[in-house]
């Protein structure tokens, strides 16, 4: 399977993650690429069988270069996709304004989103959050 990673992240949470799953998904022989939305253009994603889409979440809801960025995105119709996100507080509403955004394009959300916590504004990640990137990814 090809999966191509997209991510945003301000202080380096989201790439950790995007890292791991990255990693974690090539030692099972899957294709794996990697695109931070600071450096990548929408219309240059490759068509892959799974995009897996990661943010933080800023005051409570998706920071608006994701979702510029994803509104821009060009993937074929019925492709699926999963979500990950950060936050320093509860009730963050970036999973759900991805996953719409995502089915405006006509993608298929394949697993819940995962939301994983920061200790501070800035990090650093839960304790045992790769663990639950690690079980995350066999829902995918």
């Amino acid at each position: 399977m090809t999966i191509s990673i997209i991510y945003h992240t301000r202080f380096g949470n989201n790439a950790l993650i995007a890292d791991l799953l990255s990693d974690t998904l090539e030692s099972k022989g899957h294709g794996v690429s990697i695109h931070p939305i600071s450096e990548a253009h929408p219309s240059e994603i490759p068509a892959s069988d799974l995009y897996i889409i990661g943010s933080p979440t800023q005051i409570g809801t998706l920071p608006i270069r994701v979702g510029r960025f994803l509104r821009r995105l060009k993937i074929p119709s019925g492709s699926r996709f999963a979500v990950y996100t950060t936050h320093a507080e509860p009730g963050s509403g970036a999973p759900g304004k991805i996953t719409s955004t995502m089915e405006a394009h006509g993608a298929e959300s394949v697993a819940k989103p995962l939301m994983l916590a920061v200790k501070d504004l800035k990090g650093p990640l839960e304790d045992e959050w790769e663990s639950k990137v690690t079980k995350w990814i066999e829902t995918l």
